[in-house]
């Protein structure tokens, strides 16, 4: 019974890796209520985007100042001609990467982006290992001793040579 245990929180345990491995990372407010201002591809750009001043809002349900002047920013660009990329470049340039909500996938920050498919896999391998070590092929489960009292061991055995009869 301890080991269907085991079992269990190995695989809860990944099952909470691959969860956090395959969410997204970033904390999501609600789309804005109020009417839409702005055309659909600032809206495509502003939810890649996060608020410089605030922890984890993206600029498109963000109020502040500073956001509604991404905006406005956003829609100069796009009728200038610039791309989408460009335009994420220039708030990068202009903020850093914390206005693109992920870290850069250069340098020691490939670590953020490798390590928990690393993990989940080491903890699979892990897993394996010890199911192979404890339910090996080999193994026989213990299987307790039971002895029959002499008149139901004797009715047993009529029993089966009646049922060979009729077999």
């Amino acid at each position: 019974m301890k080991r269907w245990w085991v079992l269990m929180l190995i695989v809860a345990g990944s099952a909470v890796l691959m969860a956090l491995w395959f969410s997204p990372a970033q904390a999501q407010g609600p789309e804005p209520e109020s009417e839409r201002l702005y055309p659909e591809e600032v809206y495509e750009i502003t939810r890649e985007l996060y608020c410089p001043l605030c922890a984890g809002l993206r600029v498109d349900v963000c109020e502040l100042p500073v956001c509604d002047d991404m905006r406005e920013i956003i829609v100069q660009k796009l009728e200038a001609g610039e791309s989408k990329e460009e335009i994420k470049q220039y708030f990068y340039e202009l903020y850093g990467p914390k206005v693109l909500g992920a870290p850069e996938r250069r340098g020691v920050n490939w670590l953020v982006w490798v390590l928990p498919g690393v993990a989940t896999v080491l903890a699979l391998a892990g897993g394996v290992r010890w199911l192979r070590r404890h339910f090996a092929a080999g193994e026989e489960p213990e299987m307790p001793i039971i002895e029959i009292p002499a008149p139901y061991q004797a009715r047993l055995e009529r029993e089966l040579r009646r049922f060979e009869q009729e077999g």
